[in-house]
């Protein structure tokens, strides 16, 4: 079922909402009105909608005591903010950036990059450039390799490889009289010499 041409069912079960009528036809009788007042009373309403949808999706990655499965609550809570490129959501999801969701079987297998398995950067290359400064941030600021290393990598899915060696190349230049630039160096010779693995990450690459 949609409401307002949104999935709910992910929505009931990490909320635990009750369903509501499917109210699509609405939506695009009201987008379809000869009254421009009709069209915009319907693109507010289904606008705050979604504002409101991401809010509580936004919740359930700032709990503690969240459920951390695979397709869990957090897990479709990141997958949800993917897919509707919630802007809003950059901040939480790269708190989230090493999350890799388990199941009672442990871990999901499936032919997929490595960088595939960690949730939130997969969401964050949907979201696309509002997420560039905060991936740019972890590769300054992070005393973990393996997580500036996946900030790297979701700038290079935004932007393509060329264009992330050489936005981390001009940061380097920018900055290395100024700032110890080792880790942007690093990060940028991941991206240079960046080859897919499909093995899992391990528990230690994790947060």
């Amino acid at each position: 079922m949609k409401r307002n041409g949104l999935w709910i069912p992910v929505i009931v079960l990490v909320f635990g909402m009750p369903c509501f009528a499917d109210d699509e036809q609405s939506n695009v009788a009201g987008l379809s009105s000869e009254s421009a007042i009709t069209r915009l009373k319907t693109f507010r309403r289904i606008a705050q909608e979604r504002k409101s949808i991401v809010s509580d999706l936004i919740l359930v990655l700032n709990r503690d005591d969240v459920d951390t499965s695979f397709r869990g609550p957090l897990h479709m809570a990141i997958d949800l903010l993917g897919e509707l490129r919630a802007e809003e959501a950059v901040g939480p999801l790269s708190k989230h950036l090493m999350f890799v969701p388990r199941s009672e079987m442990g871990m999901e297998v499936g032919n997929k990059s490595r960088e595939h398995y960690y949730v939130s950067a997969v969401a964050l290359t949907k979201i696309g450039q509002p997420a560039i400064q905060s991936m740019i941030r972890i590769v300054l600021e992070s005393l973990n390799d393996k997580e500036r290393n996946l900030a790297a990598w979701v700038i290079m899915k935004i932007e393509g490889s060329d264009q992330a060696i050489h936005r981390l190349h001009s940061l380097v230049q920018k900055n290395k009289n100024s700032l110890d630039v080792s880790m942007l160096e690093e990060a940028e010779s991941y991206l240079r010499f960046y080859r897919p693995s499909f093995d899992p990450p391990s528990p230690e690459d994790q947060y």
